[in-house]
């Protein structure tokens, strides 16, 4: 049985909002899902929404925070939660890296 390395998506902004990345975003682990891939998404935090769910087969973290300078904290929460996930993931995508206010 071959062994499909584990990726996480990272996007600003996901489900329930849907621009284009989002799309792209969304179409992509639903694409390397179906192939056999372990696929997590990385998003901002949303209040009402979990801050972790699957939907389709797909895990979405809701663990991006802001507090203060926009950019330092996004930049922070983000690292600190590959930092933290290190060995869990073998390929990272990167949908936007927005250092500006949202």
């Amino acid at each position: 049985m071959m062994s499909y390395p584990n990726k996480i998506l990272m996007i600003p902004n996901f489900f329930p909002q849907k621009g284009g990345a989002e799309v792209m975003c969304d179409t992509l682990s639903g694409y390397l899902t179906k192939k056999g891939f372990h696929v997590s998404i990385l998003t901002q935090y949303l209040e009402g929404y979990p801050e972790q769910e699957i939907i389709d087969g797909v895990t979405i973290y809701r663990k991006i925070r802001y507090f203060g300078v926009y950019w330092l904290s996004y930049m922070l929460t983000l690292l600190l939660f590959l930092w933290r996930n290190r060995k869990k993931y073998d390929v990272m995508i990167l949908f936007g890296l927005y250092l500006t206010v949202p």
